[in-house]
C-alpha cells in the first residue's frame, strides 16, 4: 500500500484505502509483540517460511520468537505507517509509539558464519542450502539493508553464498533480485 502511494502520490488513496489498512496491521503487530529476556520486542510466535533449525538436542524446530523476517516486516510496517500518519496529519501519538517500538525490535544479527541470522539465535540450520532466503527480506523487497549498512550487506552476501544458487520458481527470482540489490548497493 505504501509503495503504491509512493509511486502514484495519490493522497486520497493513502488516506481512504491504504492508511486504514496499514494502521490496522501496525496495531496488530503492536499486540503481537512481547519483550524478550534481553529487553527487545519480538513476535510472540514466529517462523521463517518453510525453513527449520536444530535445537541443542538435534530436534527439528520450526518456531521461534523473533525470526528475522518477521522483525523486518514489522519494522517496515511501523515505519511506513508512522510516515503515512505524519504525512496525513493523523494519529501523531500512534506514529510516535510505532517509531519508539521499531527502535526496540530485535535488531539484525550476524551469525558465526558471517551470515545474517535467520532466527533470534544462531541456531544450527537443518538445511543450510534451503531455497528460501526469508531472512534477507530487509535487503529485498525491503530496503533496510544496503549501502548504509555495510556489515549487514556483507552478511547478506555471505547468506547468499551459503544458500547457493540452486533454486526453483520464486526462490530463483528472489535470489536474482537479492543479488541485484547487492550490486546496486555496491555501485552507489
Amino acid at each position: 500500500m505504501w509503495e503504491h502511494f509512493l509511486y502514484t502520490g495519490d493522497k486520497e488513496f493513502l488516506k481512504n484505502r491504504a492508511y486504514p489498512l496499514m494502521k490496522s496491521a501496525a496495531e496488530f503487530y503492536e499486540w503481537w509483540l512481547c519483550e524478550n529476556k534481553d529487553g527487545y520486542l519480538v513476535p510472540k510466535v514466529s517462523t521463517s517460511p518453510e525453513n527449520r533449525y536444530l535445537d541443542e538436542d538435534g530436534h527439528v524446530i520450526t518456531v521461534d520468537q523473533g525470526s528475522t523476517m518477521d522483525c523486518a516486516i514489522i519494522r517496515e510496517t511501523f515505519a511506513n505507517t508512522a510516515a503515512a500518519a505524519k504525512l496525513l496529519g493523523l494519529d501523531a501519538e500512534l506514529a510516535n509509539a510505532l517509531e519508539a517500538k521499531a527502535a526496540r525490535l530485535l535488531p539484525y544479527q550476524i551469525g558465526a558464519q558471517g551470515q545474517v541470522q535467520e532466527w533470534s539465535q544462531d541456531f544450527k540450520e537443518f538445511m543450510p542450502t534451503h531455497r528460501h532466503l526469508s531472512h534477507l527480506y530487509g535487503l529485498f523487497p525491503c530496503d533496510q539493508i544496503g549501502k548504509d549498512t555495510p556489515d549487514l550487506l556483507k552478511a547478506s552476501v555471505r547468506s547468499l553464498e551459503i544458500r547457493g544458487d540452486l533454486a526453483t520458481g520464486w526462490s530463483m527470482g528472489w535470489k536474482i533480485c537479492l543479488w541485484a540489490r547487492v550490486v546496486m548497493a555496491t555501485m552507489l
